[in-house]
């Protein structure tokens, strides 16, 4: 198959787990199809070294992009410029014009059979209208990480603004989902709500594998009783989960078998996970962040 594979917000390094996923599945299928990656890149980002590493694609165009991130004094603007359109603002920080005008051109020419929007934030740079049927790669339910930020915001009014987000967000979720050939998830439960949300949406689960030639045996005796977690604590939801875990879950394993341990694995964490884990025997291992952020969605 010819397919144009379009993701905005770069894949290397792979630092996060949605790059993980994206970089080995393009791999995959570059070695059976031909394959275009249309994607961004940001200054900590390193696109000369993406496409030697990924040397089965037939071509991996990069564009420089930079969206404005919390706390800078470009969000603002760009939270205001979206009110004006029906994307929410995380979504409509990602529109590439370039990147759009190209995929455009490549599924004019009738070479391509088909497109994959890698994430929500990259449909905006996909016509949906034209010949070409697109499938949607949905790593999350959107929709529901600006809720759950809304019902734990404190702050009235940054509480207010995150309700609209969120519900801006699962209409262009819902419209997404019904405008594209196919949706997939990445569990049966995120297909489900996803199912719910878009009732005439066509949506498929397809479970994140792991690379068992990779990941084997080095020869290191069992620990019982340890427990690890894997993820980029950067993300709202991971350090969240963590924080619940820690907090609420850990204290009743621990009730059984006293000797249980955790050890947290995951770049950048927080200031306060690490004040949150401190003398409670569970391991931070990761660059941490000097502040505890704001609670934000980011891309995983």
């Amino acid at each position: 198959m010819r397919i144009i594979w379009v993701k905005v917000g770069g894949l290397w390094p792979l630092d996060s787990g949605g790059r993980l996923r994206s970089f080995h599945t393009i791999a995959e299928l570059s070695h059976r199809h031909r394959v275009v990656l249309l994607t961004t890149h940001g200054p900590d980002d390193d696109p000369q070294e993406l496409a030697a590493r990924l040397p089965g694609c037939e071509r991996v165009v990069s564009f420089p992009h930079h969206p404005p991130k919390h706390g800078s004094l470009r969000l603002p603007a760009a939270l205001v410029g979206s009110w004006f359109s029906e994307l929410p603002v995380d979504v409509w920080k990602w529109r590439v014009p370039r990147l759009r005008a190209e995929a455009a051109r490549l599924m004019d020419n009738g070479d391509v059979d088909l497109c994959v929007a890698d994430f929500l934030a990259a449909v905006p740079n996909v016509p949906l209208a034209g010949p070409v049927p697109v499938v949607l790669f949905e790593h999350n339910v959107e929709h529901m990480i600006w809720k759950r930020l809304a019902a734990v915001e404190p702050r009235r009014w940054r509480r207010r603004l995150l309700e609209i987000e969120w519900r801006k967000m699962r209409r262009f979720e819902a419209s997404a989902c019904a405008g594209v050939a196919l949706t997939l998830a990445v569990s049966e439960e995120d297909r489900e709500l996803l199912a719910r949300t878009a009732p005439e949406a066509t949506v498929r689960a397809i479970p994140t594998g792991v690379d068992t030639s990779s990941f084997v045996p080095i020869g290191h005796a069992e620990s019982p009783t340890g427990l690890v977690f894997t993820g980029s604590m950067d993300w709202y939801p991971n350090e969240d989960g963590i924080l619940h875990f820690v907090g609420a879950i850990l204290p009743l394993i621990r009730r059984e078998v006293p000797t249980a341990g955790l050890t947290v694995v995951g770049r950048r964490p927080s200031a306060r996970l690490q004040q949150a884990t401190a003398g409670t025997g569970v391991r931070s291992l990761g660059r941490g962040l000097p502040h505890p952020p704001a609670p934000r969605p980011q891309r995983n």
